[in-house]
């Protein structure tokens, strides 16, 4: 686990706090520029992207949510 130190303006440590994960904070960017522009270059046969979204296929990208990333390749195949 990630520890973060506060330092003091005499550059002590008066703290150790544990990184701690916040949901509430996420956000997501689905817009996959980057994949898209791939996908554009090379026209892969498949294009997929994970994302903690829900299931989202569009004529050019596939979006797989975490939680079924086991079942990748059985999504694929359909």
């Amino acid at each position: 686990m990630k520890t973060y130190h506060k330092k003091t303006r005499n550059g002590k440590i008066w703290g150790t706090l544990p990184k701690i994960w916040d949901k509430s904070k996420i956000w997501e960017n689905l817009k996959a520029k980057s994949l898209k522009a791939f996908c554009d270059k090379y026209k892969p046969k498949y294009a997929v992207r994970t994302s903690i979204s829900d299931f989202m296929q569009q004529d050019w990208m596939t979006n797989i949510p975490l939680y079924n990333i086991d079942k990748i390749s059985e999504i694929l195949d359909e």
